[in-house]
């Protein structure tokens, strides 16, 4: 960890936020950019880049968040939330300042910043664990429709899991952080064309691997998609194989009794970046 002087936190705090690509998270219990021009220019650039903004404040305060709310950010609330932690794509501050103006100007805090991705990463799981339960911001928002929708035969063997809003989210998040992947579907579903190498996915009331049987010999990837640890997820999960001849088809993972997608959403993505790492061998192997 890096010691930051205090006339210095705010000033790289915002020059982590225009240091962010894809993702960056705020945690700042109170908030007030109202007349704060320089931070709100800088949130207004990581938001043209397309930067996926998500910011955490205290649920039980008393303060005025429609400032930050008329930006294009994801806002939640978290019932006595103290800490402040500021964190982007490649590293993190932990410090004692709110995202607020007079604590700029006046107030003595001391931070400290990351030095190694271990250090960001242990931030990382201290929000993954104590925060992705927070109480969203509602938005008015219009009808979400994917751009450009994708026919996909759906068989309708469980309720729909996520609601509109959460396929948005979903959405906005698997394109931000998987930008090179084709993506269609509705409000009712996401589907990824050649998501991984060997499949595509598709997500609506579960989360299904669909293999692409131009390859052969897929095994050894299933063999090392059946070994991942279900049990560190926030739900359990039920498995599904859809056999097509003899062969598997899709293999899918439906979470049961669940009462909070944004934890969905974390354990999709979550999933993703497990299947990825425990088949990389294979796949390089295989098809390189």
């Amino acid at each position: 960890m890096i010691f930051i002087p205090p006339m210095e936190i705010a000033t790289r705090i915002m020059t982590l936020i225009d240091n962010a690509n894809k993702e960056l998270i705020l945690v700042s219990p109170y908030i007030n950019i109202d007349n704060w021009q320089k931070f709100k220019k800088c949130l207004q650039r990581a938001i043209d880049r397309g930067v996926n903004i998500t910011i955490y404040a205290r649920e039980n305060a008393s303060q005025n968040l429609d400032t930050i709310k008329s930006f294009r950010v994801n806002l939640y609330l978290v019932k006595d939330l103290h800490a402040k932690i500021y964190l982007n794509d490649s590293y993190a501050i932990a410090s004692s300042q709110n995202l607020i103006q007079y604590s700029d100007d006046n107030s003595i805090d001391f931070g400290y910043s990351t030095e190694t991705e271990e250090e960001r990463q242990q931030l990382l799981n201290l929000i993954k664990q104590y925060l992705i339960v927070s109480k969203p911001i509602e938005k008015e928002t219009k009808k979400f429709i994917i751009p450009n929708p994708k026919p996909v035969a759906v068989t309708k063997a469980h309720p729909q899991i996520i609601k509109e809003f959460d396929i948005r989210m979903l959405y906005n998040t698997f394109s931000k952080k998987f930008d090179k992947v084709r993506m269609d579907g509705d409000e009712t579903y996401l589907y990824c064309t050649k998501f991984f190498h060997f499949a595509d996915l598709m997500i609506e009331d579960g989360f299904e691997i669909r293999f692409n049987f131009k390859q052969r010999d897929f095994d050894p990837i299933i063999e090392s998609i059946e070994k991942l640890d279900l049990s560190i997820y926030n739900y359990r999960y039920e498995k599904k194989i859809r056999m097509k001849g003899s062969r598997i088809g899709s293999y899918k993972l439906i979470p049961q009794n669940v009462t909070d997608n944004q934890k969905l959403i974390y354990d999709y993505v979550f999933m993703v970046e497990k299947i990825k790492d425990c088949t990389k061998h294979l796949i390089e192997k295989k098809f390189n």
